[in-house]
């Protein structure tokens, strides 16, 4: 049996912190898997219904309405195809998650959050962050306030960055020394 890698909110009823945790991550993942699923559907849509409504107005015989429609329709189609893309993205990557090394949670505020050996993920800021990749790498984490800070710069620029995320109840001393070991380990590309 695994421990927990990170704990969420106090366990009850019989159910471990490991098992919580567990719970929680697989929960969104599956989320996540239905919200993609949901996006292709919504990117044909996006894409079949302006033309539709073009070429229903073209045959009426209103062209000046069939043409501007159209023009418009063009500038939102991509809307669709770009909410799936980034939806597909961010579940490729949850889908890596390995929760026997990854150090993983759910948040409020972030979503799904992991930290794998090439870098994290948070679901709500753009998904995967290859922060390990190249010359990025942080040095400095720390826990307060209910937030995990994670510090660095880059080695060929200098270049300062941060990225602070929330962290669940019950959140210890020991699970910032886990996240602190993951960012250390960060593998360069």
């Amino acid at each position: 049996m695994t421990t927990s890698l990170v704990p969420s909110s106090p366990a009850g009823h019989g159910i471990t912190t490991s098992q919580n945790v567990a719970r929680d991550v697989m929960q969104r993942i599956e989320t996540l898997r239905g919200a993609t699923d949901r996006s292709r559907i919504g990117a044909y849509a996006w894409f079949i219904a302006p033309i539709a409504v073009t070429a229903g107005l073209a045959v009426t015989d209103a062209w000046p309405i069939a043409f501007v429609t159209g023009y418009l329709s063009l500038m939102v189609m991509p809307i669709g195809f770009g909410v799936h893309i980034y939806r597909r993205r961010a579940l490729k990557a949850a889908e890596v998650l390995d929760r026997e090394r990854d150090v993983a949670w759910v948040s409020q505020k972030d979503g799904l959050i992991f930290f794998a050996d090439d870098g994290l993920f948070i679901e709500k800021r753009g998904g995967f962050k290859p922060y390990g990749a190249n010359s990025r790498r942080y040095t400095h984490v720390e826990a307060r306030a209910g937030k995990l800070y994670l510090h660095g710069a880059d080695q060929v620029s200098g270049a300062t960055y941060a990225v602070d995320v929330s962290v669940p109840d019950g959140w210890s001393e020991e699970d910032t020394r886990r996240v602190q070991e993951k960012v250390g380990n960060f593998r360069l590309g």
